[in-house]
């Protein structure tokens, strides 16, 4: 596989790359679903594709080595390490498009249908489809989209437009200005809906207002309430995550839970059970966390090995002792200085990458705090922020 593409846009640019499932010379996908709605566009690996993104091409050419047939994508919205500006991309699904032609010249490629134009920005740009006009996309904060030499799944490969090496240049002002214009337009209107959703459930005793802990929804459902139209799949996502952080981490079982809650939901005829399947589903496609910190890598572990990873006791113990490590880095801060949590969740986060680890378990931030707690470590209350009385020693 010629790689000259994606060793410039990582070396040369800075930007992180993910790999994806391809395309058989039978048109399917690689990941052997015959009913894959993403053929050659899903991520490879079942870590999350946010922690694999990597700029070391070394990474690159050992999965190479390794899966043989395979496809890349570039994560968006990420600041690049070369320009330190977001990779934003322009994905015009029609070659004729009048867009085409007004478009300056930046790095760009065909895919099955379109066209992506790569550009640099400074702003933080959403994810949207059809914004700037149909058929025409933005790929940004969180998004990827698939570059070549990948393989589209009509077959043919993604196909360069200009030389290899073409400059990515700032995205143009007339596109900045509709595309921030535009978002910010939807997330005025966004904000109204949901202060007139929430004023008029206060016409309706029996509808909870879900903008609250999940504790307090599960009592009022007890009670009788319902579940708002509009907020049942999020609000039900967010009970069943609290389900499987307190252990019902069986597909099962939190299937057989996600269907009793269909009763709590308003308008319930229009609910139905494939809807909760996926989003049980979705549930399951996170790593199961619990109430207890003690347990986060346990879980980790389980989570893991349900998903098809074979761990050996040698990288088991690799990641306990890692994570030891890291803690006993820590010691506590003289003179009253502290530091942020989110800080010391980032430099542990580098620690295990540090050490090789491309995926490893994360602790949720209050169950971060509950580990500093119990080794002894101590908040500093300030008028603003609280921080912690810690210094990370090298």
């Amino acid at each position: 596989m010629d790689l000259s593409v994606i060793k410039f846009l990582m070396e040369e640019n800075g930007l992180y790359v993910i790999p994806l499932h391809s395309v058989k010379e039978n048109k399917l996908c690689t990941c052997n679903d015959l009913n894959c709605s993403s053929v050659g566009k899903h991520p490879l690996l079942k870590y999350s594709w946010k922690v694999v993104a990597t700029n070391d091409f070394e990474k690159v050419k050992k999965w190479v080595e390794k899966y043989k047939n395979i496809n890349f994508a570039v994560a968006t919205g990420r600041k690049s390490s070369k320009t330190n500006k977001n990779l934003v991309i322009i994905d015009v699904d029609d070659r004729e498009h009048e867009l085409n032609k007004l478009l300056p010249q930046t790095f760009c490629y065909e895919t099955g249908k379109g066209v992506h134009y790569l550009f640099w920005t400074e702003h933080k740009l959403n994810n949207s489809v059809s914004l700037i006009d149909n058929g025409i996309d933005v790929r940004a904060t969180n998004g990827y989209a698939v570059v070549p030499p990948s393989k589209h799944s009509n077959g043919k490969k993604y196909k360069l437009l200009r030389d290899k090496t073409q400059t990515i240049i700032d995205l143009p002002t007339f596109l900045l200005e509709r595309v921030y214009f535009k978002q910010e337009q939807n997330r005025i209107k966004k904000q109204k809906i949901n202060k007139q959703t929430t004023e008029g459930l206060k016409q309706y005793t029996n509808i909870i207002n879900t903008d609250i802990s999940v504790a307090e929804i599960l009592e009022n459902l007890k009670k009788g309430n319902k579940i708002p139209v509009g907020k049942r799949n999020e609000t039900c996502f967010r009970i069943l995550c609290a389900a499987r952080a307190k252990g019902v981490i069986e597909l099962e079982k939190l299937m057989e839970f996600g269907k009793s809650l269909i009763n709590f939901v308003d308008e319930k005829e229009n609910f139905t059970e494939e809807e909760i399947c996926v989003i049980v589903r979705s549930v399951m496609t996170y790593p199961a966390y619990n109430n207890c910190h003690q347990n986060v890598i346990k879980n980790y572990f389980i989570w893991l090995e349900k998903n098809g990873f074979n761990l050996t006791e040698e990288i088991k113990q690799k990641i306990i002792e890692i994570d030891n490590k890291f803690f006993n880095k820590l010691s506590e801060a003289t003179e009253n200085k502290g530091i942020l949590l989110q800080t010391i969740i980032d430099a542990r986060k580098q620690f295990f990458e540090k050490n090789g680890m491309v995926s490893y378990p994360n602790y949720k931030t209050q169950l971060f705090a509950k580990k500093l707690e119990e080794l002894g470590f101590k908040k500093i209350r300030t008028a603003t922020k609280n921080l912690w009385a810690i210094k990370i020693t090298e």
